[in-house]
């Protein structure tokens, strides 16, 4: 504050010196006064600006600092909030309505092989209806039924990896709140209950071997009780005591009959009536997006319909890899589908067919695949 009164004194007196001293004393005064007050006004104004300006930009400082321990803070919680849903069993996605991810975790990345980013490798999953059913149409697909609003609760989706593995899973979705009025987010549950399926197969067989094991004695102790009670020279209690037998072996002998009713199972044929026009099509509809990705044309051409007897399931499995090689042929050799030429050539071969590999440098690659075809059956 000093140095504004030392430059208002400077300044009055550059002006009683250097004024024009023509007229009156007291006018010559007056001028100087009403100089030196416009200056000091002046002064005061700028000096309070400029401590105004000091405490804002202290203030502005302050605040900067105070978001920037924030955004540390932030940042350190959406780490430890990823790391520890990337620890958890379960799969967890976030998808729009559109149909774009925009979170997943460790699980959910191994479980339908997508790399760091998201993108989907091409070993990735492929969803089907039932074990070696058919596969989901791409509008059937657990995202996309997310996308869609569809709500599904604890539903079964069985999946088959890029290693070749069944995974029983248990969707879930549950919709949560967007950043903007109106989006639609739905986050997307997967809980891989294959385990579960398998102790429960486990037991079952095991309920199966033991029920087995234990008609074949009841049967033989039964006959013979009721053999005892047809004599008529038992003496004393023994009669009784046979009755005691009989019934703790009938009851016994129902109790097998109720658990193998309980885990009976129908076998079936695996083989029968597949179209494989459709089986060529699903393929191609999952691996469309990885042949446009990699500036391949995938182009589906010749029959309309095209029945044969087989495996729709296996057949779906020699596709995927005859389709996964050539992916892999441009994006440099990742990982397939788990199913080596040898053994889509044994599939092949079960269903009575034949498969032919030819490759010409600089030109590619042609496979082809040919089965028998299935009998007309004989009009009515």
């Amino acid at each position: 504050m000093p140095w504004v009164f030392v430059g208002i004194a400077l300044s009055g007196g550059c002006l009683v010196f250097f004024a024009d001293r023509s007229g009156p004393p007291e006018d010559v005064l007056l001028r100087v006064l009403t100089v030196v007050i416009t200056l000091s006004f002046l002064g005061v104004t700028v000096r309070i600006g400029a401590q105004r300006s000091g405490a804002a930009r202290r203030l502005l400082q302050r605040r900067s600092e105070q978001v920037n321990r924030a955004a540390e803070r932030a940042e350190t919680n959406q780490e430890r909030v990823t790391q520890i849903i990337d620890a958890l069993g379960i799969a967890l996605v976030v998808v729009t309505s559109a149909g774009r991810i925009l979170q997943m975790n460790d699980a959910y990345r191994a479980l339908y092989g997508r790399d760091r980013f998201g993108t989907a490798l091409p070993s990735a999953s492929v969803e089907y209806d039932a074990r070696r059913g058919t596969a989901l149409a791409p509008e059937r697909t657990t995202l996309a039924r997310a996308a869609a609003g569809e709500p599904m609760r604890e539903e079964r989706v069985w999946l088959y990896d890029g290693a070749g593995q069944w995974h029983a899973l248990a969707v879930t979705t549950q919709l949560i709140a967007g950043a903007r009025q109106g989006e639609r987010i739905t986050l997307v549950v997967i809980d891989d209950v294959t385990a579960l399926l398998e102790a429960a197969e486990e037991r079952r067989a095991l309920t199966a071997v033991i029920s087995h094991e234990l008609r074949n004695p009841l049967t033989a102790i039964i006959g013979h009780v009721e053999l005892l009670r047809e004599r008529d020279d038992l003496p004393g209690r023994v009669p009784a005591q046979i009755e005691v037998i009989a019934d703790a072996g009938e009851r016994l002998q129902d109790l097998v009959t109720s658990m193998q009713a309980q885990t009976g199972r129908v076998s079936h044929d695996p083989f029968e009536p597949v179209d494989l026009r459709v089986v060529v099509e699903e393929s191609a509809a999952s691996f469309a997006p990885l042949m446009g990705a990699a500036r391949q044309e995938l182009v589906l051409d010749g029959a309309e319909r095209m029945v044969i007897t087989g495996d729709a399931f296996r057949l779906r499995q020699v596709l995927d890899n005859i389709l996964g090689n050539a992916v892999n042929a441009v994006r440099g050799g990742i990982a397939g589908t788990g199913l080596g030429m040898g053994i889509a050539r044994d599939i092949v071969v079960a269903h009575g067919g034949v498969i032919l590999v030819a490759s010409e440098v600089d030109v590619g690659t042609t496979v082809t695949v040919r089965f028998p075809r299935r009998p007309k059956e004989n009009s009515v």
